[in-house]
């Protein structure tokens, strides 16, 4: 059996991915803006830069075209990952804008 020790950081975007799975962070698609102020509001702390970028990677993961997209409702640029293979990647942008530009009150 062959084992191996994932680094603290990867085990915290697991959780955190896990914890806040909703239309825009689950197994596909993972909008790291969005998950990122999530987690600060309760206090947790992600990887972010490049270490974010090799742990997505790492996970299977890769940026959509252009690596983010502007939501309308807040005027911010989000930072959106896919899982390799997605069969419908143009779908995404159309998930993005549901849950960001809904009628529903986002908090940030």
């Amino acid at each position: 059996m062959i084992s191996y020790a994932l680094s603290p950081d990867r085990l915290a975007l697991e959780d955190a991915i896990s914890r806040h799975n909703c239309a825009v962070i689950n197994g596909w698609i993972v909008d790291v803006t969005w998950l990122n102020r999530l987690a600060t509001a309760e206090g947790e702390v992600l990887p972010t830069g490049a270490g974010l970028s090799r742990i997505l990677l790492e996970m299977g993961y890769a940026a959509i075209e252009g690596r983010r997209m502007r939501i309308k409702k807040t005027g911010t640029k989000h930072y959106v990952w896919i899982k390799i293979g997605h069969k419908q990647p143009e779908m995404i942008k159309n998930v993005m804008r549901q849950f960001h530009d809904g009628d529903e009150i986002v908090p940030f």
